[in-house]
């Protein structure tokens, strides 16, 4: 008897006797077979194979194997012959009883019988997962290795086993199923690619939606084989990325690419360690020119690290790092591609964004606008803890940049992304969260400062964003603190933009007010006359609407198709939202309405009336914040005002101004807050209000004894803020003029310099004068001797020092000279208001002799020249801003002649800065508005030299929006701003400055050259050089001596426009008819022969032309570089930085430009404010802060 291993006792023997297989011609039955085999599974199952006696299984051993056996039709059999076959493997182990032909056999038939292991319902699965236990946990399988060509037989195992297995199936299944494979893996020599194929197809996406189990079971067998299979799979992916790279990628073959690193992500995901040596193959495969290969790294990787609980980047920090190199990629595409990847790596991996942030910051200002595009989307993507913790705030200052981007679709990404982070950051910002305010508080400033750029498709994106991020809370109380709380963070010029969106608005309020009513008249049918007419005024409004929208073009044809729908409900709806008289829900509800029925009637115009309806739409501004906004105001700590009540005063201030109407339902509140309050800031703001409400709307001044009487207190008694729009409010009762002859009786006998009260008396003089002169009239002898005797031709000051300012701030004035400039507003407002009278000349002569008498002595009109220099600096510029002020009547336009314009145009080169800021802006205001005749536009190029940088740009943007705008709406204005050169060139003809030296003329190329930048293009260029050259076939009209100037001039502007030309690649042909210049300027000369002489003759001296001919014969603007000392300088440098509006002029920034106004003095005050807050009444609006100004005027 043989004996067991490492024990003495005896071994059993097989008690199983019976046949399996007969050689009769009688089979067994397949009840008897199974009865049969059932009784030998049952007694070898439980024999252990220390128990056993090999030599008693040889019979059974070979019956099992007999072809009849397994190739038996039942089911039964087959599982309980492969079970019994098993467990012979397991006792005779480690030495199979099989050839190897028969352990073939026997492994396919293992294989075909575990693919019924699927149906864990069937009556033999006990059996099947015997046989898969025997296989696992004995190694039985591993015979297969030891087998000749056993490559197939695996293949076939491994696909079996990863197509049977079930979701259903128990855990301990899918346990021996790996350890199975695993075996197979891990004792294998070699594995052959097939093997890997078929593992690492489990892993693909649609394998993995299929059967997610044989996914599951993948990634177990690849775990547990890690070291094993490693090799394997990079010698896969080596292949593939070596013959790409050699080969190129084509068409047909990049799909399967794609495939390969398709399934590198899902390996990353689930067994890591295979790609041990693969990571670094794609590290090569950024390097490779293929487009298609880098981009797919590009994409593979940035997918990887950036995935949740990833821990590649410090795995492979060399990965990473080439990784970070592609945002510097050659191709676009590929940088794109890289910058999609950087928000999931600032949201799953914190560890990383330092080095993110110094990576995307170069991305912000990528050449290609399709990068820029796709930074920005990232920030506008991430989420507040992420932003405020990782991301660097100069990442967001470079992305406020981007708001000023060439391309529009940058900047709109821009705005967006900014905005939206200023509304995740809005409630930590009003906590008084200090990392919230100064990562994201400055950000509606930004926003509000690119408007600025006055660029239609910005200014919609601006809009846009206020009204959907920044401002888009609903609740009443926190929308309404939500405004003020952002207008409270706003710097000093990004309110004034705040307050542009608002004169925007009310100017596209009117102007769609207009289309409605052109709307309303449409007609299909009519006369052709008729139809006619109606197509003039709705095309000009049209044009007017669609010049301030983004798509000019494609505007006009939706606004003009839009009559055709005649819908009453839309044309109601639209109304809605900018009455007035609507509130807050009423407006949003209109709007909403409004835009689902225009999609409805009109889909193609959406988005034009989209913009135009958001424009429109009192959301922010509306009747509803007018108590809250009183109730803010009135809110105190202790004795001083809390922040937020300032911050509403000056909200509530503008929106006095801008939209009177909202107040109409709150009449009573502002009469009561008169009566009532104590607090000087609202009772201000109160007056204010009451008094633009009372100039918009006559009816709605209060009428009853009580308030009559307390505003006739204010008058006499108050403030001269508070006397001034207290009398503004009087002068619209119905009994203005018995009431302001009250005030006139109790004022005028006490007029004194002296009197405590005088400047609040002038204050009311100056408005009774406008709204009641009849009134006036009889007490204007004494008023006016006054003014002019006791007033200004008298002053209470020494003699002036020799270190005297040239100007002091408003709050240090003296209020003698305050009382002046009133005086000099009492006898202006006088002129306004007889205008249109009989008498107009004889009132009008000594005033503008008064006038010019300031300007020409530089503010000094005392005998014994005693005024300070301050006093000067104020009343040359009061008496300069009057005379614009009068010259918007045509009558005292036609009073000016040409030698006091042009004293008057030298008032943009004053010496002292806030006087030339001051003047220039209030030219911008009236030019701006067309309410000057044209010659005065050549005065403002005469800013050319000034070394200070705010006022030359703030003209600058002026200049070039002016000419823009007129060319879009009226053709007229865009002659008469071409024609402007012409006058310049009279006007720079007859400068104190000017000879035809050439030193003089190399100063004078800068003021041509200015005009050339900002109005010459390729449309107006041959306009502008025909003109030049018309001006030497005439004379100068105001003096013959000055003729040879204008020669002069003439042949420099033509050899600068010829020069800019060549410079700009500008066609110059032949202007093709002739335009007829100023005849006060021109006169014709009538000898031909003389003409042809001048037109023969080159003006510019030989010396200086040859100059011309290098300087500019390469480059135009080289006039810029020659020494600007067209008006002498003083001593001191000019600050190159950029000045602020408003902003303290430091001691060197003092420049003498004009020689015959007094010295330059240097001044450490504050500039005076330039108020441009246009109103109902532009004579009240100029008298409610004439010395003050903001500059607006660039919005």
């Amino acid at each position: 008897m043989a004996t067991g291993k490492g024990s003495g006792s005896r071994l059993n023997r097989l008690q199983f006797k019976q046949k399996l297989v007969t050689s009769s011609t009688k089979p067994i039955t397949t009840q008897e077979l199974l009865k049969r085999l059932k009784n030998l599974f049952g007694e070898i199952s439980k024999t252990d194979q220390e128990e056993i006696e090999t030599e008693s299984l040889k019979n059974v051993t070979r019956e099992l194997i007999h072809n009849t056996l397994l190739s038996h039709k039942d089911k039964g059999v087959k599982a309980y012959v492969a079970c019994c076959i098993s467990d012979l493997l397991r006792l005779y182990a480690p030495d199979a009883p099989y050839t190897d032909k028969e352990l073939r056999l026997i492994f396919e038939f293992f294989v075909r019988q575990l693919q019924n292991i699927a149906n864990t319902n069937g009556t033999y699965f006990d059996l099947y997962f015997h046989l898969l236990e025997n296989l696992a946990r004995v190694k039985i399988v591993l015979l297969i290795l030891d087998l000749q060509n056993y490559e197939e037989l695996l293949c076939e195992l491994f696909k079996s086993t990863f197509d049977i297995v079930r979701p259903d199936m128990s855990n301990t299944v899918r346990l021996h199923m790996a350890d199975i494979l695993e075996q197979l893996i891990n004792e294998s020599h070699s594995l052959p690619q097939d093997v890997i194929d078929i593992v690492l197809a489990q892993f693909l996406q649609k394998r993995k939606d299929e059967n997610p189990t044989a996914y599951r079971l993948a990634c177990d067998v690849c775990k547990a084989s890690t070291e094993k299979l490693q090799r394997y799979v990079c010698q896969y992916f080596t292949d593939v990325i070596v013959a790409a790279g050699k080969t190129g990628t084509p068409t047909e073959e990049l799909n399967d690419f794609k495939t390969a690193h398709d399934l590198i992500k899902e390996l990353n995901r689930s067994a890591p360690g295979l790609l041990l040596n693969v990571i670094p193959q794609l590290e090569e495969e950024l390097k490779l020119d293929d487009l298609n290969l880098r981009m797919l790294a590009t994409q593979v990787l940035g997918e990887m690290f950036s995935e949740k609980d990833s821990t590649l980047a410090s795995r492979y920090d060399n990965v990473w790092k080439m990784w970070l190199l592609r945002r510097n990629d050659k191709i676009a595409e590929i940088r794109c591609a890289w910058t999609e990847y950087c928000l999931p790596l600032y949201i799953n991996h914190h560890e990383l964004a330092k080095q993110v942030n110094e990576a995307i910051i170069t991305k912000m200002s990528d050449p290609d606008e399709k990068v820029r595009v796709a930074v920005c989307k990232v920030f506008s993507k991430l989420e507040y803890e992420c932003a405020s913790k990782l991301v660097d705030k100069e990442l967001f200052i470079e992305l406020a940049k981007r708001c000023r981007d060439r391309k529009h679709s940058v900047r709109q990404q821009a705005i967006n992304a900014l905005a939206r982070l200023y509304n995740l950051a809005y409630i930590e910002i009003v906590d008084h969260d200090a990392n919230a305010i100064e990562k994201f508080g400055w950000i509606p400033s930004e926003i509000l400062n690119t408007l600025y750029t006055n660029d239609n498709e910005i200014i919609a994106c601006v809009e846009k964003a206020l009204h959907e991020e920044i401002l888009s809370n609903n609740e009443d109380s926190v929308r309404m603190d939500h405004i003020l709380v952002i207008f409270g963070s706003l710097d000093a010029k990004a309110k004034k933009g705040f307050f542009s969106l608002f004169q925007r608005q009310r100017d596209a309020i009117n102007d769609m007010e207009t289309f409605l009513r052109s709307c309303e008249k449409y007609k299909d049918n009519g006369t052709s006359e008729e139809v006619e007419n109606l197509s003039n005024t709705l095309n000009q409004i049209v044009r007017r609407i669609a010049d301030k929208l983004p798509d000019p073009l494609k505007s006009v044809n939706h606004l003009s198709t839009f009559p055709q729908n005649h819908d009453a409900r839309v044309y109601k709806l639209i109304r809605d939202c900018m009455n007035p008289q609507s509130d807050y829900k009423t407006v949003r509800q209109s709007a909403k309405d409004a835009l689902k029925r225009i999609e409805q009637i009109a889909p193609s115009s959406l988005e034009t009336f989209s913009i135009l309806i958001r424009r429109i739409s009192l959301t922010i501004i509306n009747k509803d914040l007018i108590p809250f906004l009183m109730t803010k105001i009135k809110s105190t700590d202790s004795e001083l005002h809390s922040e937020s009540s300032i911050v509403a005063h000056e909200f509530f201030k503008d929106i006095s101004s801008r939209f009177p109407a909202i107040f109409r339902p709150h009449l009573d509140k502002l009469i009561r807050a008169l009566k009532e309050e104590e607090d000087s800031l609202i009772v201000d703001d109160s007056l204010e209000a009451l008094s633009k409400l009372s100039i918009a709307f006559p009816d709605e001044a209060p009428q009853d004894k009580e308030s009559i009487q307390r505003l006739m207190e204010f008058a006499l008694g108050g403030s001269c803020f508070q006397a001034k729009f207290a009398a503004i409010v009087l002068s619209h009762t119905r009994h203005k003029q018995q009431i302001c002859g009250e005030l006139l009786k109790k004022i005028v006998p006490k007029l004194s310099i002296t009197s405590p009260n005088i400047l609040a008396n002038l204050s009311v003089l100056s408005q009774c004068v406008l709204y009641s002169p009849k009134t006036y009239e009889e007490k204007s002898d004494a008023i006016t001797n006054f003014i002019v005797k006791q007033l200004i031709m008298k002053s209470n000051q020494g003699a002036a020092m020799e270190t005297e300012v040239d100007w002091v701030d408003d709050d240090e004035l003296d209020d003698e000279c305050k009382a002046k400039v009133l005086g000099l507003k009492v006898l202006v407002n006088r002129l306004v208001a007889v205008s249109e009278t009989e008498t107009v000349a004889e009132i009008a002569k000594p005033v503008f002799k008064l006038l010019w008498t300031l300007i020409r002595g530089g503010g000094e009109i005392l005998p014994d020249k005693s005024t300070s220099l301050s006093f000067q600096s104020r009343l040359r510029l009061a008496a300069a801003r009057s005379i614009l002020k009068l010259a918007q009547k045509k009558i005292y336009d036609e009073m000016i002649t040409v030698e006091q314009f042009q004293e008057l145009a030298l008032m943009i080169q004053d010496p002292c800065y806030q006087v030339r800021l001051a003047f220039a802006s209030r030219l911008v205001k009236y030019c701006g508005g067309y309410q000057l005749h044209a010659r005065f536009l050549s005065i403002f190029f005469l800013i050319a030299h000034d070394p200070m940088k705010d006022i030359k740009d703030m003209v600058k943007v002026f200049l070039i929006r002016y000419s823009q705008t007129a060319r879009a709406i009226r053709s007229d204005n865009s002659t008469l701003i071409d024609m402007t050169l012409v006058r310049l060139i009279h006007l720079l003809s007859h400068h104190p400055d000017f000879s035809c030296e050439p030193k003089s003329l190399r100063e004078f190329i800068v003021y041509i050259n200015f005009f050339l930048e900002t109005i010459a293009n390729r449309e107006n260029v041959q306009f502008l050089f025909h003109i030049a050259t018309r001006l030497k076939q005439v004379r100068d009209a105001q003096s013959l001596d000055q003729c040879e100037n204008i020669y002069t001039l003439s042949d420099l502007t033509q050899h600068l426009i010829q020069a800019k030309c060549k410079t700009h690649s500008w066609s110059l042909s032949p202007f093709p008819s002739q335009s007829k210049l100023p005849p006060e300027l021109f006169k014709s000369i009538p000898n031909a022969e003389v003409v042809s002489e001048i037109m023969k003759k080159n003006y510019i001296p030989n010396e200086f032309l040859k100059e011309l001919e290098k300087t500019h014969g390469s480059s135009q603007n080289k006039g810029e570089k020659t020494n600007k000392k067209g008006r002498p300088k003083s001593t001191t440098q000019t600050p190159t930085k950029k000045r602020k509006v408003n902003a303290e002029p430091s001691e060197n920034s003092q420049a003498t430009t004009r020689t015959l106004a007094p010295r330059a003095a240097k001044s450490k005050v504050q500039s005076m404010a330039i108020d441009s807050n246009s109103s109902e009444n532009d004579d009240a609006d100029e008298d409610a802060d004439e010395d003050t100004e903001e500059e607006t005027n660039d919005l």
